[in-house]
């Protein structure tokens, strides 16, 4: 979260990356990436000066945002007893 503070083009395009990522696999990520502020700060970075920092704070947020569709239709299949309808 602190390499968010830095000025470094790569340093932030690498950091919105890696949390990004951290969001999309760690069982906890989307929530312990806001709890640390995280998402507040790659919000600050989709504005950033610097095109390849904003795409990267940009693909994070949406990491962090976007829910689990597919873990969403196992459970509603599951507590219907059935599979899902559509």
């Amino acid at each position: 979260m602190n390499l968010l503070d830095g000025e470094d083009e790569v340093t932030l395009e690498v950091a919105c990356f890696d949390l990004g990522e951290f969001a999309r696999w760690h069982p906890e990520g989307k929530k312990i990436v806001a709890k640390l502020g995280g998402k507040t700060k790659l919000m600050k970075h989709m504005m950033s000066k610097y095109p390849k920092v904003s795409k990267q704070a940009l693909l994070a947020v949406q990491k962090i945002m976007v829910q689990n569709w597919e873990s969403l239709n196992t459970a509603s299949a599951a507590s219907s007893g059935g599979a899902p309808t559509f």
